[in-house]
């Protein structure tokens, strides 16, 4: 029977990295909805305020963020592909690699700094 599942699931290119990821979506919904209904009902006027108030000052931080977080990762593993780490968790490859992640790195203090 999970053969059939499996197979019927590839053959509209749902694989597992893709299951995952819906599956973790579902599960953020699921207690998304939940957290609303407990913020109803066990939180006074005052403290629902507190809680939405800092929820949206949170959620600014993607504003701010415009999805660098992302294309940051992306890069680090670009790069970090030409690396490898030693027994003393240092990196060894090539001083091009190792100058562009340090440059990264970097970049990303000085922008976080900024914007926070």
């Amino acid at each position: 029977m999970l053969k059939y599942l499996y197979s019927g699931l590839n053959k509209i290119g749902l694989d597992a990295a893709i299951a995952y990821t819906v599956l973790g979506r579902v599960v953020q919904a699921g207690g998304g909805i939940i957290a609303i209904i407990f913020v109803a009902r066990e939180l006074t006027t005052y403290e629902q305020g507190y809680y939405y108030t800092f929820a949206s000052i949170i959620a600014i931080q993607v504003f701010f963020e415009l999805g660098l977080s992302s294309i940051i990762t992306q890069y680090a593993a670009h790069e970090f592909a030409h690396l490898k780490l030693d027994e003393q968790s240092n990196l060894e490859g090539s001083e091009i690699h190792q100058s562009r992640l340090a440059s990264l790195l970097q970049f990303c203090i000085k922008w976080f700094g900024v914007i926070s």
